[in-house]
């Protein structure tokens, strides 16, 4: 039985009895008047007791008019009480049947497909944003591994150290910015012709640089610098100690002249180039750039600056062709003597 259900159990309760209290009120008022009738007669032969009769008699007949009315007027209410009655019954009955049967359970109408599928997106983005949140607040998104390719004269440290690559940097913002390191190190190191990062998932970055190749040497307070083919000078030194066994040393001081001599260089065979011991200044009145270079096989060539790239080409054909250490003169024309 449900609190509401006692409630109205105790409310038609009441009810039923206020108006039986009332009912044996009325039957208490109409006791005394039948006793009253039954006085009149036993005095009905006094005069006094007629006057007295007759007044009674006039009041007995408006009571009972007043009776008549009031039974009128409680009949609807003497009905109301058993219709109250049968009520409670009925509440009552319903009552122990709602409390015998099993409580059902509310059925709850499915979510409509189109809602899901309206609400995955949402959901989608929030799981991407809420994945992408704990990955930058982890270690795991600065872990990278960076490898060096290509490189001969310069260490990986160094060039790495170049690009300007932090180990705190994020590895999505070195992927980002792979370029932009690359050409750190185009700028910063003379040594380098080229350079391109690659990215290898997950977390694998490539370094692939391309340098310059070494024409010789130029020495500079006793400490040894490299030419290179790009015409400039490395920023490093290289100790005595270190040079290698067959290299040339270049005797110009006009940073402007070797970076002339290296541009007709670079378009000569690599093997005469290697051949090359020396090469000095030693200019004429006829010719101001004219250059001797002193060779690994003991030969000596005469040849002015400006046509390196035109007449050195020929020695490779003249060499063979000298049975012993020989001036090959190119300053004007081309011929041979003995030293």
């Amino acid at each position: 039985m449900t609190e509401k259900d006692v409630k109205n159990h105790e409310n038609l309760e009441e009810l039923a009895g206020e108006l039986e209290e009332k009912e044996d009120l009325e039957q208490v008022e109409t006791t005394p008047v039948e006793t009253g009738s039954q006085e009149d007669e036993t005095a009905a032969n006094s005069d006094f007791f007629q006057q007295w009769k007759a007044r009674h008699q006039a009041y007995l007949a408006s009571k009972k008019e007043e009776e008549q009315e009031g039974e009128a007027e409680d009949q609807p209410a003497r009905l109301s009480l058993q219709e109250l009655r049968k009520s409670l019954r009925q509440a009552e009955k319903k009552s122990v049947e709602s409390a015998d049967e099993p409580v059902k359970k509310i059925k709850k109408n499915p979510i409509p497909a189109i809602v899901i599928w309206k609400s995955l997106p949402v959901f989608f983005v929030s799981m991407v944003l809420i994945l992408a949140s704990l990955y930058f607040i982890s270690p795991l998104s600065k872990y990278k591994t960076i490898t060096v390719k290509g490189n001969t004269h310069l260490s990986s440290n160094k060039i790495l150290s170049y690009s300007q690559i932090s180990s705190r940097d994020y590895a999505l913002t070195t992927f980002l910015h792979m370029d932009a390191y690359a050409k750190n190190i185009e700028k910063t190191s003379n040594w380098i012709k080229s350079a391109k990062i690659s990215y290898q998932f997950p977390k694998s970055f490539t370094i692939q640089v391309e340098e310059y190749t070494k024409i010789g040497y130029v020495e500079t307070g006793g400490e040894y610098y490299s030419v290179l083919s790009s015409g400039n000078i490395s920023d490093t030194a290289t100790e005595s100690s270190q040079l290698p066994k067959q290299y040339t040393s270049i005797h110009l001081n006009d940073r402007v002249l070797i970076q002339k001599l290296v541009r007709q260089l670079a378009k000569v065979n690599p093997n005469i180039v290697a051949n090359i011991e020396t090469i000095d200044l030693t200019p004429t009145k006829v010719t101001s750039d004219l250059l001797t270079l002193t060779m690994h096989d003991g030969n000596k060539i005469l040849i002015p600056l400006a046509e390196v790239e035109r007449k050195l080409p020929y020695y490779e054909k003249i060499a063979p062709q000298l049975a012993v250490a020989s001036v090959v003169d190119m300053e004007v024309g081309i011929f041979s003597y003995a030293q």
